[in-house]
């Protein structure tokens, strides 16, 4: 009984463990855009998903060729190319992506009782080299309508 009892407790802290810690993909899911489902519902003023978790990004172009692996990574990609609306899963679990140098990570930033807040995301880009190890070489929070901008050095 007591190993049986030690399996399910071994079994359960890897499950939640790779829950917490996935692996990036290659392959992140751009999502089909649809009258109900599209960058503007989620990051323009009147949008049907402005009260839903997700990070309103704005960047150019070219980061989008510099990405190598995605995490927890859902988004609709806004009609000019120039900011994406990532989807989290959940309001405690972020998404990101790493390019060959940085790592990006968005997620809920939190309030005062350390509950995520709808509307508010926390940015953070870590040096690939140092991402263990050091801070963020860039953090920032964007709370509101308006897009979070990411530094012009990810895609330079």
């Amino acid at each position: 009984m007591n190993i049986k009892s030690t399996l399910v407790t071994v079994a359960f802290a890897l499950f939640s463990t790779s829950a917490v810690f996935s692996v990036g993909t290659p392959m992140g899911e751009w999502l089909t855009v649809s009258p109900e489902n599209s960058w503007s519902e989620y990051c323009l003023p009147g949008g049907s998903k402005l009260d839903t978790y997700h990070a309103c990004i704005q960047a150019h172009p070219a980061l989008l060729e510099k990405i190598v692996t995605y995490h927890e990574f859902r988004a609709y990609l806004s009609p000019d190319a120039t900011g994406f609306v990532a989807l989290y899963h959940g309001p405690n679990n972020g998404t990101g992506f790493d390019t060959a140098q940085y790592q990006i990570i968005m997620r809920a930033a939190k309030g005062r009782n350390l509950d995520p807040m709808v509307g508010c995301t926390k940015l953070d880009i870590w040096d690939g080299n140092a991402l263990i190890s050091g801070d963020p070489v860039h953090t920032d929070q964007q709370c509101g309508p308006d897009p979070l901008v990411l530094p012009d050095f990810l895609w330079k």
